[in-house]
């Protein structure tokens, strides 16, 4: 109990790091957080038993909520980011956090039906947006179902406020990391990099398009990325072939709701049943994502449950593809030398390829270098972190041996890693270890023409 408090403390604190340039909106985060800090604060100091921590987590999870739609931005992300740690966070906060995986208060319709016909012009005049609620609010725009030439589309408009709320919270958290953590401002540069491409949709439209061709290349058919639609993109507006279904998020807890309202004793077949199904979707999830990654070299660097739906036919429709980073075929030999290290857990061959993708530490501790490497692609559970939540456990090691190199390319891939772990967890699947997942994805990778031409591959 006292493990989830400390790290919701972290949490807040975390939050109100991201506003120290934008004075209004530091003041409306500290309006919420300092009061819900101090209480947590004043409960640890007196030993509040738990019956009285859980109604502490009743009574502020919603507050922390409400700050979050208010201010938006960055603020959406971590709590999404958030949402998923069902091994760490208070169950009050996972309820009220993973709203904001599909369900994040919309614009008003009206507002984003002028900037649509605005945005696309003479387009526009073929458009007819479905007037009601928006299919999905994410945290930098919502989506919209539509008709256009006959056929349905879905339409994806920007809140073109965002990209100064963004630029504004990401300033104020490299600032906090200059000053007390710069082992994190290499990542924290990949993610704004990443950011700044998410603003404009043209970028997500173009990734969209390589995604679905990799993935027909390989005979794929249990998922689907949407087509974009050419004559609908521009930079704060995309149109996207319509996918139908809902998130596989708002599925599952459709399905516990029912299974829910049975009487006890008929409970545990239904759950089994369900925690197969899930199961199954987790494993196609990470064969997908692994063969983007380590196969392509083109992936998604946001696979969080938001982004998952399912479709009427059983298969799985991936969305949201602003965040699609790009590893040249070096890196991707490195990294798929690095998963078979992790998966055959051999320490020494993990470090030596860890080292050759760019990581440098300090000191150059091998073992440390071994647990970042785990950390970063492999697992996170409390086994792996010495007991620790997994943001601890990462300053515990830079603090026994600082960062002083990352390889940037690697970045969103281990942020892609990170969530699938999560979500994984978030399901109920034990003991994630994604490198053993990923193995023999590495291995094929590995025996294709292109990697044969820069080294042999392992027996």
């Amino acid at each position: 109990m006292i493990g989830r408090v400390r790290l919701l403390l972290a949490a807040i604190a975390f939050l109100k790091r991201h506003a120290l340039l934008g004075v209004g909106r530091t003041l409306r985060s500290y309006k919420t957080l300092i009061p819900v800090a101090v209480e947590y604060k004043h409960g640890l100091d007196t030993g509040t038993n738990a019956t009285a921590m859980e109604a502490m987590h009743a009574r502020n999870a919603p507050r922390v909520l409400a700050m979050i739609h208010n201010l938006k931005g960055l603020y959406t992300k971590v709590g999404q980011v958030l949402s998923v740690r069902t091994d760490e966070l208070p169950a009050a906060y996972v309820a009220e956090l993973s709203t904001l995986q599909d369900a994040l208060p919309p614009r008003p319709f009206r507002g984003v039906r002028a900037q649509v016909r605005r945005t696309l012009g003479r387009a526009a005049r073929n458009l007819t947006l479905a007037d009601g609620p928006p299919l999905g609010v994410a945290s930098i725009g919502q989506v919209h179902r539509a008709r256009f030439g006959g056929r349905d589309v879905c339409v994806k408009v920007q809140d073109e406020r965002c990209r100064r709320q963004f630029k504004s919270d990401m300033a104020g958290c490299r600032v906090f990391c200059q000053l007390f953590s710069p082992g994190y401002l290499a990542m924290l540069d990949e993610i704004r990099r990443q950011f700044d491409t998410e603003f404009d949709y043209r970028h997500e439209a173009a990734n969209l398009d390589e995604i679905r061709a990799n993935l027909e290349a390989r005979g794929e058919r249990r998922v689907v990325v949407p087509k974009s639609v050419p004559a609908l993109v521009t930079r704060t507006v995309l149109g996207m072939e319509f996918l139908r279904g809902p998130t596989l998020l708002s599925y599952a807890k459709r399905r516990v709701a029912a299974i829910e309202r049975l009487p006890f004793f008929l409970r545990a077949v239904p759950y089994a049943f369900l925690r197969l199904e899930l199961g199954r979707y987790y494993r196609v999830l990470v064969e997908v994502h692994g063969a983007q990654l380590l196969l392509d070299g083109c992936f998604n660097g946001d696979p969080h449950p938001g982004n998952i739906l399912k479709s009427p036919d059983g298969t799985l429709g991936l969305i949201d593809y602003g965040q699609v980073k790009r590893i040249d075929d070096v890196m991707r030999r490195r990294l798929c030398l690095l998963m078979l290290a992790l998966a055959d857990d051999d320490d020494d061959a993990v470090v030596d390829a860890f080292v050759a993708t760019g990581f440098r530490t300090r000191d150059m501790n091998r073992t440390v270098i071994a647990k970042y490497a785990h950390l970063w692609f492999n697992r996170d559970d409390r086994r792996s972190t010495d007991g620790m939540e997994p943001m601890k456990y990462y300053d515990e090691l830079n603090l026994a041996d600082p960062t002083v190199a990352v390889p940037e390319q690697l970045i969103l891939a281990s942020r892609m890693t990170w969530l699938l772990r999560c979500f994984g967890q978030a399901i109920g699947v034990r003991d994630v270890r994604l490198a053993r997942e990923f193995r023999a994805t590495a291995l094929a990778a590995l025996r294709t023409p292109v990697m044969l031409a820069l080294g042999p591959a392992p027996p």
